[in-house]
C-alpha cells in the first residue's frame, strides 16, 4: 500500500465520515430537541456558536486523535495539537453555518387575526398579524455594552426598546439598535461614541413606523431576548419572565429569509475539507507510529 493510500484510508476518509456524521448528528439533535420539542432551555447564542465549537472536539478526539499520530510532525506536540484544532474547526464551522439555515427552515409562517393569538403558539417563531396597535407612549429601554472577538477587540453597543401591544399584558414590540467599534480606542472616545449612538437611536425611534412589517419573529432564549427582558423589568420588576413574548418586526420576504445559507453549509465544509486534505498530503508518514497504530488495531503490519 503506497503512502497516499495509507493517508487516505487511515486519516482522510475517516475524517470525512466523522465530520459528516458530526454535522448531521448535531443538526438532528438541535432540530428534534430544540425546534420540535422545545425542551432545550439553553441560550441560542450558545447553541449556535459556542456549543458547536466545543462539540466538534469530541468526535475528533475519540475517532481521529490516534490516527493523526501516523503523520510525521517535527516539533511534534505543537503541530499535533494544531492539526487536531484544524480538524475540529473544519467540523465546527459547517455546524455553525447550518444553524442559521436549520433555524429558519424549521418554522412556518403563522397567520393570526389579532395579537392575543400569539399566546396560543408557544413553540412557533414567525407570525403575520392582520391588525395590531402599539402603546407608543409606553416605551421602555435598556442598553448594553459588551466586548467580542479575539482578545476582546470589538466593543458592541446595543439599545433595546420595547413597547407593549395594545390590549395585551405580556406581548411586546421590540426594536434594536446596534453599534460596534474598536475596543482599542480611548475611554473618552468610547464614551463619546456611546452618547452619540444613544441620542441618534432615540431620535430615529421618535419617527419609527411600527406598521412597516412583513412578518414578526418571536425571540427565544438569546442575548437579544435578555436585553428586552431587562427593558421590560424596568416597568414591572415582578413580571413572569417566561411568559413575556417579544416580537421583532421583519420587512423582508419570508420565503427568502434563508438566503444562501444552505449553499454556504457545503462551501464551508468543502473549504475545511480541502485544507485538511492539503495538510495531510504535505506531511510524511511516521512508520513507527503507523506500525504501532496497526498493531494496536490488529491490522496488517507494515515494515519500516
Amino acid at each position: 500500500m503506497d503512502k497516499t493510500n495509507i493517508k487516505s484510508k487511515y486519516i482522510f476518509f475517516p475524517f470525512l465520515i466523522v465530520s459528516i456524521g458530526a454535522i448531521i448528528f448535531y443538526n438532528a439533535f438541535r432540530w428534534f430537541f430544540d425546534f420540535k420539542l422545545g425542551v432545550l432551555p439553553i441560550n441560542e447564542n450558545l447553541l449556535d456558536i459556542w456549543i458547536p465549537l466545543v462539540f466538534s472536539w469530541i468526535p475528533v478526539l475519540i475517532w481521529l486523535r490516534k490516527r493523526v499520530q501516523i503523520l510525521d510532525m517535527k516539533g511534534r506536540m505543537n503541530r499535533y495539537y494544531s492539526f487536531l484544532s484544524m480538524m475540529a474547526m473544519a467540523v465546527a464551522i459547517p455546524i455553525i453555518v447550518s444553524q442559521v439555515y436549520i433555524e429558519k427552515a424549521s418554522f412556518k409562517l403563522i397567520s393570526i387575526n389579532n395579537i392575543g393569538e400569539v399566546n396560543n403558539y408557544d413553540k412557533e417563531k414567525y407570525f403575520t398579524i392582520r391588525s395590531f396597535g402599539i402603546e407608543k407612549n409606553a416605551t421602555t429601554s435598556y442598553a448594553t455594552s459588551k466586548t467580542s472577538g479575539k482578545w476582546n477587540r470589538r466593543l458592541n453597543f446595543n439599545l433595546y426598546l420595547a413597547n407593549p401591544f395594545e390590549n395585551t399584558k405580556n406581548i411586546w414590540y421590540g426594536v434594536t439598535y446596534k453599534e460596534n467599534l474598536s475596543n482599542k480606542l480611548s475611554n473618552d472616545k468610547k464614551n463619546s461614541v456611546y452618547k452619540h449612538f444613544i441620542n441618534k437611536s432615540l431620535k430615529d425611534f421618535d419617527t419609527y413606523n411600527f406598521q412597516n412589517v412583513a412578518f414578526f419573529e418571536k425571540l427565544f432564549l438569546s442575548d437579544d431576548r435578555n436585553g428586552f427582558i431587562e427593558a421590560i423589568k424596568r416597568v414591572n420588576n415582578n413580571i413572569n419572565i417566561e411568559k413575556q413574548v417579544v416580537l421583532i418586526p421583519k420587512t423582508g420576504n419570508f420565503d427568502k429569509r434563508r438566503g444562501n445559507t444552505f449553499v454556504w453549509i457545503f462551501i464551508s465544509f468543502g473549504i475545511g475539507t480541502l485544507i485538511i486534505f492539503l495538510m495531510i498530503a504535505t506531511l510524511k508518514i511516521d512508520k513507527k507510529e503507523l506500525n504501532d497504530y496497526l498493531k494496536t488495531n490488529n491490522k496488517q503490519y507494515v515494515k519500516p
